[in-house]
């Protein structure tokens, strides 16, 4: 076993009621175990606090271990042991949503511009102001049933300008189609707009329904969790090695002892599993508009859509400028 998985660093002060000054010290706390160490870790993860910080060391920043080494000691573990002992993830509740000894393999570098011009792209949000708002850009190739994750980013305590704003620089100036929860229908009190109109007020593409279980008319999170852990299994889910806080939610994203999953620290997940539900919906960037005076120059935004002017190709026998002989280019 690695000496070091997780390293919880705290400092602790005390004060004396009228003591003009304050003493500072620093503790290290280090879990190995899986079952009861996992409450307090779960806690140290999942609370953020300025008095801490949260440090995972990974098996191949133990540079005392060689890679020899550390080949032999993964092959005396268990899949589910593998992930805690070599990689510092703590193995907490009743075990991983998960499949976690398949995730560095699907965790590979891709440049967005090479995927095929067929494939849909959409985005899932998670609403959050308390707990953070959560994005997550995907595509999906309908014909290979390959997923992509392009792009993802977490905000707290921020309103939805500033999210949509986020999400169209992580579009790249293209009006993506957005996926949401069904609270995304509850009107607010104040304005009388649902959460989803006050997004779509700002310039985001909200998607007319909220996300929904293909086929279905319910929103259960269990079928979404499956679709993910389906396309794991399979190989059809590629990850961007710079979304690593959905990689750390993935990673911890866990049941209790009664196998109900633990809504804690799910916000990326959930927003992933809304862009997956609903990918269907999802539309190629050729088919994007694009923002009206981005500063994104983007090859495939379409902010003139509506123009009669480009609405057609030159030459076709539908564009103003009338049909085009081929032959003599007149």
């Amino acid at each position: 076993m690695l000496p070091l998985c997780y390293h919880f660093v705290s400092r602790l002060f005390w004060a004396a009621r009228n003591a003009s000054s304050t003493i500072a010290a620093a503790s290290a706390y280090t879990p190995v175990g899986a079952s009861g160490a996992a409450g307090l870790t779960y806690r140290f993860l999942s609370e953020a606090s300025p008095d801490r910080s949260t440090h995972r060391i990974r098996a191949d920043e133990a540079k005392h271990i060689s890679a020899e080494r550390r080949t032999e000691l993964a092959a005396g573990y268990s899949d589910a042991e593998r992930e805690t002992r070599l990689e510092g993830t703590p193995q907490l509740g009743t075990g991983p949503v998960f499949p976690l000894e398949l995730l560095p393999s699907l965790i590979k570098t891709f440049e967005q511009d090479q995927l095929p011009l067929h494939t849909r792209w959409s985005v899932g949000i998670d609403f959050g102001f308390d707990h953070p708002f959560a994005a997550v850009l995907i595509a999906w190739d309908h014909i290979t049933q390959q997923v992509w994750v392009v792009d993802s980013f977490r905000m707290e305590r921020s309103s939805a300008m500033y999210h949509v704003q986020r999400i169209i620089g992580m579009c790249r100036g293209l009006l993506i189609p957005v996926a949401y929860p069904h609270d995304g229908g509850v009107h607010d009190k104040g304005s009388g707009l649902s959460l989803a109109s006050q997004y779509k007020a700002f310039g985001a593409n909200m998607m007319p329904k909220h996300a929904l279980n293909h086929g279905t008319t319910n929103y259960a999170v269990e079928p979404g969790l499956q679709e993910i852990r389906d396309m794991m299994y399979d190989g059809r889910l590629t990850i961007a090695p710079h979304n690593y806080e959905l990689i750390d939610e993935l990673r911890n994203y866990h049941r209790d002892e009664d196998y109900r999953i633990v809504k804690q620290r799910d916000d990326l997940v959930s927003a992933f599993r809304y862009a997956v539900m609903m990918r269907r919906s999802g539309k190629s960037r050729p088919d994007c508009q694009g923002v009206p005076g981005s500063r994104f120059k983007f090859p495939f935004a379409r902010s003139d859509r509506n123009n009669p002017n480009t609405r057609f190709a030159i030459g076709s026998p539908s564009h103003p400028g009338g049909d085009i002989d081929v032959f003599t280019g007149r």
